[in-house]
């Protein structure tokens, strides 16, 4: 069992002293562990890089279309790994647990702006009901997202 090196972590030496030896790993630093900053033991982007790593993650929650594409461009931008996950989270709780989500690489045929990525909620809705949920959607989060996230990410509907 590894121990924590003293001073080493965001304990007190006097709280929790037989408890943060057993809990803290040696190899983890203050900076990733730290109760004031987080309830989690590695950062957010620690998190996530995790993910990263591991493609099956977007294929389990999306159908990909052209699956190669879609991976290299999601690792030339790790920002959007994030917004994927969310991107499904709302179209679910939006549109239902019929609706298909896929991600593709939307290529522009007039070269008007560079390839990005597009989720395309695919809904057996109504276009009215179906827009009106694109709009809420927007709302609701879609446009609290930084402008160069949505350069590279688009959200849209398919009606099926």
């Amino acid at each position: 069992m590894e121990t924590a090196v003293p001073g080493n972590n965001s304990y007190s030496d006097v709280q929790f002293k037989g408890a943060k030896a057993r809990a803290i790993p040696s190899r983890w630093t203050s900076s990733q562990y730290s109760w004031r900053e987080s309830s989690r033991s590695l950062s957010d982007a620690d998190h996530l890089s995790s993910f990263l790593a591991n493609p099956e993650v977007i294929d389990s929650l999306f159908e990909i279309e052209d699956p190669g594409r879609v991976h290299q461009y999601i690792r030339q931008h790790p920002e959007l790994f994030s917004l994927l996950l969310r991107s499904r989270g709302e179209a679910y709780w939006l549109f239902g647990p019929k609706a298909h989500v896929t991600a593709r690489i939307e290529q522009d045929p007039e070269a008007e702006f560079a390839p990005r990525l597009l989720v395309l909620i695919r809904t057996e809705l109504n276009a009215g009901k179906a827009i009106n949920l694109l709009d809420d959607l927007n709302r609701r989060w879609w446009l609290s997202v930084s402008p160069a996230s949505r350069v590279l990410l688009k959200i849209d509907v398919e009606y099926v």
